[in-house]
């Protein structure tokens, strides 16, 4: 798998994780990734203005 492969399969497994707005599929997407995840459920989902 070439860099440019690598770079769409993550982008479309990102996508599918946040467009699901399954929380679940989404900490499992930030733990595989390595991102930051509240442990406050209603800041994990909070809007920032």
């Amino acid at each position: 798998m070439n860099y440019l492969q690598l770079l769409e399969h993550s982008e479309k497994e990102r996508n599918t994780a946040l467009l699901s707005l399954d929380m679940n599929q989404i900490k499992v997407y930030c733990i595989k990734f390595g991102l930051f995840i509240s442990d406050n459920d209603d800041a994990f989902f909070r809007k920032h203005s």
